[in-house]
C-alpha cells in the first residue's frame, strides 16, 4: 500500500527519488523505539532519522496494527470513516519521506516546519484525488475543515513541537483554501499539476511569502 502512495506522490509531482519506500519499513514498535528512544512510544508513524555527515540514516516507522488495516481496508479502493485516519498517517510518513529523500539529492535543507507543512498540503491533495474519484462527482465539502479545524496535536500547547504542528497546519490549510478558490474542484487539470508541482519545490520562506501573496 504505502508504494501506491509513493508511486502516486511521485506521479504527482514530477519526479522519482529512485528509493523504495517499503525498503525503509519498519512495524515493529520495540525496534522503533530502540532507533528513535521513548519518545516515539505509543505514536503510530514517524520518520527516524540519523545523520552522520553527508551520511543520513532513514527509517520509516509505522506501526503494525496500522499497516494490517490498511491492507484489510484498502483506501484505494474505498476511503471511507474506518480508514481514512489511518490512511492520513501512512500518507504523512510517505510524504516525510518523499519530501527529505529528493531535497536531499539536490543537496537542499529541509526545516521540520516545511517538512510538516508539506505533509499537509500532500495529505490535502491526495484526499482530494481519491475521494473525487471513487465518488465521481464534487468533493465533499467537510474534507478542508476535517484536515485543518476539527484536529488536535498530542505535543503539550506552548511546546515548540505543538506550535510547529500548528503553524504546519495554518499555512497548509490556507495554501488548500486558495486552490480551492482557484480551480474550483477541477483536480485533474493540468493548471492545478502545475501549482502543486511548484509549490512543492519552494523552499519554506517562498512557500510562505506565495501563500500570504495568493491569500492577500
Amino acid at each position: 500500500m504505502i508504494r501506491v502512495v509513493q508511486t502516486m506522490l511521485q506521479k504527482l509531482y514530477g519526479f522519482d527519488v529512485g528509493y523504495d519506500v517499503a525498503d525503509f519499513l519498519i512495524t515493529d514498535a520495540a525496534l522503533a523505539r530502540y532507533l528513535g528512544g521513548d519518545a516515539i512510544a505509543g505514536i503510530p508513524e514517524n520518520l527516524l532519522i540519523r545523520q552522520d555527515g553527508d551520511t543520513l540514516d532513514i527509517s520509516l516507522y509505522l506501526n503494525r496494527e496500522l499497516v494490517e488495516l490498511l491492507e484489510q481496508e484498502n483506501p484505494f479502493q474505498h476511503l471511507h470513516a474506518s480508514n481514512i485516519s489511518e490512511f492520513c498517517l501512512a500518507l504523512e510518513g510517505v510524504s516525510h519521506f518523499l519530501y527529505l529523500a529528493w531535497n536531499a539529492a539536490s543537496d537542499r535543507s529541509i526545516t521540520l516546519l516545511e517538512l510538516e507543512m508539506q505533509a499537509e498540503v500532500d495529505k490535502y491533495a491526495m484526499l482530494a484525488l481519491l475521494l473525487k474519484t471513487q465518488r465521481k462527482d464534487s468533493l465533499p465539502g467537510w474534507l478542508r475543515n476535517w484536515l485543518f479545524d476539527d484536529v488536535s496535536y498530542r505535543p503539550a500547547p506552548g511546546s515548540a513541537e505543538h506550535e510547529r504542528y500548528r503553524h504546519a497546519n495554518h499555512f497548509a490549510r490556507r495554501f488548500c483554501r486558495h486552490l480551492e478558490r482557484r480551480f474550483r474542484w477541477r483536480w485533474n487539470g493540468l493548471d492545478l499539476v502545475a501549482e502543486l508541482r511548484a509549490f512543492y519545490r519552494l523552499r519554506q520562506p517562498q512557500k510562505i511569502a506565495f501563500i500570504n501573496h495568493a491569500c492577500a
